[in-house]
């Protein structure tokens, strides 16, 4: 690199720099120590790149490396691999281990490929753990192979799912059972679900239907809650056509009344507010078109009207029934129902519903502690003192959707 920058500058080929100054530049420069790095030029380059290669975060040798340089070749220092130091106790400690963790072994396990058993192992126990004690500190040791042997468990699963389906829903003092479906709020409900539309409508929507639709198309689905968005209103017909005889041909069965075909595009330009536009609820929210702070058009979502006013008739009624209990009992319980409703509607956009919920149950707490006894009404400025003392959750944003 030297030597053709010398050359330029003698050849005049560095326009505007003094050719004189250039070489003077250039000898002191070479002159000095440097810190070599690796290229093919230099000699032994298969040992400086595999010194560099130990060393990745470093750029460069250091001199104390460098025995001398003999024009443009460099001499350098061999690499002495120097043995760890370990201390006397360690490999003590290490065989320990090893003792301690074959106790704790189960001795009635199968054997593995070798066909050696605990019972095997144990004859020569000592000098076996040594033998795998050597090998682990030497890293020549190899795990053995594991024989996989498949055991049929469709059964008990059967059987698991054939108690749940068969499960009672108890409604007031009246036990009632089901012969179709799953029972209304069990547990075993989202779990069938999702097995089974697994095959019948996701895999079905990804293989079969997405690729002959003109436009793009998607899912989403939770449990056996589904929506599905297609970008042409031809497509959304098809699929509407076709998504009833999906579900006879396996025994299942769309919701009339919940099961419908909506227009939900952007608003046209010129709209100011999306008020006037279609809307739909899918996990207790309502989907509607909004502007944003800069006066785009975006999707928002709140709380569904429906789920608003079951869920403050709901802890409200619950304040009503439980008024006598000791307050911080009624806190707790309150609190965390309240911060329940809270944590899954925490959305952005959706704050306005969300601390309604909190205005009308508050309310409902003190209208209902007014009533423990024949005492008149507590006044609001007591109650706010209270509230210091039983705060209540308040809403925040916490998912970002």
């Amino acid at each position: 690199m030297v030597s053709p920058l010398r050359s330029a500058a003698q050849d005049g080929k560095l326009t505007g720099i003094d050719p004189g100054a250039v070489s003077a530049l250039l000898d002191a420069l070479m002159a000095e120590e440097w810190v070599v790095f690796a290229k093919p030029r230099l000699e032994h380059t298969a040992s400086l790149i595999g010194h560099l290669a130990r060393y990745t975060h470093r750029i460069a040798l250091s001199n104390a490396r460098i025995l001398g340089r003999d024009g443009d070749r460099v001499h350098l220092r061999p690499v002495v691999s120097r043995p760890r130091y370990s201390p006397p106790w360690l490999a003590e400690w290490t065989f320990s281990l090893l003792l301690g963790a074959y106790h704790q072994v189960r001795k009635d396990r199968a054997p593995g490929l070798s066909g050696v058993t605990a019972k095997d192992h144990a004859e020569n126990l000592m000098e076996n753990l040594e033998d795998l004690h050597q090998r682990l500190k030497s890293q020549t040791y190899v795990a053995s192979k594991i024989k996989r042997v498949w055991i049929d468990k469709d059964g008990g699963l059967l059987r698991l799912i054939g108690k749940w389906l068969n499960a009672g829903v108890v409604e007031g003092d009246v036990i009632s059972y089901s012969d179709k479906g799953t029972p209304q709020g069990g547990v075993i409900s989202p779990v069938m679900a999702n097995i089974y539309l697994h095959e019948v409508l996701d895999g079905w929507f990804v293989n079969e239907v997405k690729p002959r639709m003109k436009g793009y198309c998607f899912i989403v689905r939770f449990a056996d809650d589904f929506i599905i968005g297609c970008q042409y209103d031809e497509d959304a017909r098809r699929i509407m056509e076709v998504l009833p005889k999906r579900f006879d041909r396996y025994g299942l069965s769309i919701h009339p009344e919940k099961t419908k075909l909506i227009a939900f595009g952007r608003p046209v330009f010129g709209k100011t507010t999306g008020k006037e536009e279609a809307t739909f609820d899918f996990l207790d929210f309502t989907h509607y078109w909004a502007r944003s702070r800069k006066g785009n058009w975006v999707i928002k979502r709140k709380t569904a009207s429906k789920k608003v006013k079951k869920a403050i008739v709901s802890m409200r009624t619950w304040c009503q029934n439980n008024r006598h209990k000791p307050l911080w009992w009624q806190h707790r319980i309150l609190s965390s129902q309240l911060r329940r409703h809270l944590q899954y509607f925490a959305v952005r956009c959706n704050m306005r519903a969300m601390e309604a919920v909190l205005h009308y149950v508050t309310r409902g707490w003190k209208y209902w502690l007014s009533r423990r006894s024949h005492k008149s009404a507590i006044p609001w400025e007591a109650f706010r003192k209270f509230l210091e003392a039983y705060p209540l959750p308040t809403p925040r944003i916490v998912h970002n959707v």
